[in-house]
């Protein structure tokens, strides 16, 4: 994908995102300098459809991202991650790492539900037990296009439990990063739903994470935190070690 394009996807994700409304060539033109004209910026809206990338719900309408686009955007968050572009800090990324070090488990899902804005699950592999919170969060972030999706949505509520447990057996590598999942996987059956799996380790055994929330979900705000989460908890599990 040439540049040019790649960042007219970026942001066409990104302002979906961020309105809910479907993005269009003026709009776009209007926010951020691609150095081109509509016509053109439009042209490239075209190709991006054409391939894939994104939806014309409405001939003459603006667009909205497919799942492709939503996996592609939240790569690019990671990979900005991965190269130490940006780190979350603040009060509450220390109050989750806390919760996790005093094994506080329904306080962490309780408090990550609220600063994901979206469902919170752990499973805390000691105990093999799941803990999670936060549906009124999800069905609050849910746009309900179809008849069924909100049964849906309740379904996987339910039976988050039993598939997490089988989380990480599928899942066997080191978590060095958080993974994104858009749309059906194995945690989820909803089509409107996105999943970010991460997994920290407390006191020897091995945790994983699940936020799950709309696919109009801030991605780069819930990657960070977790991200930020994960470096708190390593550097206060080395103070506590070196205090002891």
């Amino acid at each position: 994908m040439e540049e040019r394009s790649r960042r007219i996807l970026e942001r066409s994700v990104e302002e979906f995102i961020r309105t809910g409304r479907p993005v269009s060539s003026d709009w776009l033109y209007e926010r951020h300098d691609f150095g081109i004209k509509p016509a053109a910026i439009r042209m490239v809206l075209n190709d991006l459809t054409m391939a894939g990338w994104l939806i014309q719900p409405h001939v003459s309408g603006g667009r909205v991202p497919s799942d492709r686009a939503y996996a592609f955007f939240a790569e690019r968050i990671l990979g900005d991650a991965a190269a130490g572009d940006f780190f979350a800090d603040g009060e509450r990324i220390g109050d989750l790492a806390d919760d996790l070090l005093k094994g506080e488990w329904e306080p962490f899902v309780s408090l990550l539900s609220r600063q994901m804005k979206s469902l919170g699950a752990l499973y805390v592999a000691e105990k093999e037990e799941i803990f999670k919170k936060g549906l009124d969060e999800l069905i609050k972030s849910v746009d309900f296009p179809q008849r069924g999706d909100l049964r849906e949505i309740i379904s996987d509520f339910e039976n988050i439990s039993e598939r997490m447990k089988k989380l990480t057996e599928r899942l066997s590598d080191d978590f060095s990063a958080p993974r994104v999942f858009i749309g059906k996987n194995f945690l989820t059956r909803s089509s409107q739903l996105a999943v970010i799996v991460d997994a920290c380790v407390v006191d020897g055994a091995r945790n994983i994470i699940a936020v799950v929330g709309s696919k109009k979900m801030d991605y780069k705000k819930n990657i960070k935190s977790l991200i930020g989460m994960k470096r708190k908890l390593s550097l206060k599990t080395k103070a506590n070690g070196k205090r002891r």
